[in-house]
């Protein structure tokens, strides 16, 4: 395995087809103490509450009156 060959790791989930059993198991091979962090993928900005720098960041560049909401 990589993880037995390397200080730290990144973990990337997919929002809504990652299971957080299959997370939790990945933590548990790499080793807890090794994860530096997580990126949480093709994220919905729709479903974050008060999705303010999200909304902004994925409707840069459109029309300032039009966020496509």
């Amino acid at each position: 395995l990589v993880s037995e060959t390397v200080d730290g790791a990144i973990l990337v989930v997919r929002a809504g087809v990652t299971r957080f059993h299959d997370l939790q198991a990945a933590a548990d091979t790499i080793g807890h103490e090794r994860i530096l962090g997580i990126v949480l993928n093709a994220v919905d900005p729709v479903e974050i509450r008060g999705g303010g720098y999200y909304r902004d960041y994925y409707h840069y560049g459109r029309d300032p009156g039009n966020h496509g909401l």
